[in-house]
């Protein structure tokens, strides 16, 4: 069955202009945790206490200079149709990784209109070094913003531990490193190799969302988005806006889409008017899953008058 299915990742990672000087650590490796001597886990706390400092550092220099925004961007310049348009094309029909060999390498690649044709169910999973008190802002926050999301693209998004098809991972360095076991079990249909992949993460990307879709149809079966919770407040309610909406669908980053959280430069932290009206188009009942962009072009150019209208 897996032959008939594709995946495809999206990262989102600092932009060289706002990169850090930071220290070599590497995050935890794929194991059991019974199967780590209890050196190793001080270790992987080390590790995780390192980067929950470097990544409120990044932060704060962020918000210095003026990113990380939190307005909606609608005192930005109005979008005219042709660039919304081509901005829904960048963002809808192209991938920018591709698993080869193991793991995820950085290509873009054409493909079909993704999205989700049936009711999401979504699963939120903290990892044992997540607060309380933590756990209920982000489940606050992750389901204010789906209801957000259903609001805008008519995708039913329900809450639920039973045969998840949507899930939210929020661990740490240590966590993320022994999850894959527990990934696998959560959802089958994702490949040890892919799922070992996916969870390994530099500290140059922020957060990531893996999706599984018929590559004929388009039709999206899967999502799992990851959550660092080594991340302070503003970082981390970007991350969950950025890759659940992300994980409807809009695949690519375009640093050229502005006001836009869908880019690596990192100057909105939070969905803005721009993102809701792809959105939008993506969920239009007159486009259809599994369709080119040739094919789609006509009719996106069309629902873009008359939402920048």
């Amino acid at each position: 069955m897996l032959l008939n299915f594709k995946y495809f990742l999206k990262a989102s990672a600092l932009a060289p202009a706002v990169l850090l000087p930071s220290c070599t650590d590497r995050n935890g490796t794929v194991g059991h945790l019974l199967q780590r001597s209890p050196a190793v886990q001080e270790s992987s706390s080390d590790e995780s206490e390192k980067l929950r400092a470097y990544y409120a550092g990044i932060e704060n220099r962020l918000v210095a200079k003026g990113f990380m925004r939190t307005d909606d961007g609608s005192s930005e310049p109005p979008l005219d149709a042709e660039d919304l348009a081509r901005n829904f094309e960048r963002h809808a029909f192209y991938d920018e990784h591709e698993f080869k060999n193991g793991r995820f390498v950085p290509s873009l690649v054409k493909s079909v209109l993704r999205r989700w044709n049936r009711p999401v169910r979504s699963k939120i999973v903290f990892g044992p070094s997540v607060t309380q008190a933590q756990r209920k802002t982000d489940r606050d926050s992750i389901k204010e913003f789906a209801a957000r999301l259903s609001g805008l693209t008519g995708v039913r998004i329900n809450f639920s531990d039973r045969d998840p098809n949507f899930l939210i991972l929020v661990l740490n360095s240590a966590e993320r490193g022994r999850f894959a076991n527990q990934l696998r079990v959560l959802m089958p249909d994702i490949p040890s190799n892919v799922a070992r992949s996916f969870l390994y993460s530099d500290r140059q990307r922020l957060c990531s969302v893996l999706t599984l879709y018929n590559r004929q149809k388009g039709d999206i079966q899967n999502t799992v988005v990851l959550i660092k919770a080594e991340h302070s407040n503003l970082l981390r309610l970007g991350c969950i806006h950025e890759e659940m909406a992300q994980g409807l669908g809009l695949v690519n980053d375009s640093n050229n889409a502005r006001p836009s959280i869908f880019n690596d430069d990192e100057e909105f932290a939070l969905l803005t008017v721009h993102d809701e009206l792809m959105l939008k188009i993506l969920y239009d009942p007159r486009l259809k899953s599994g369709m080119t962009a040739d094919e789609a072009r006509p009719i996106v150019e069309a629902i873009a008058k008359e939402l920048a209208s």
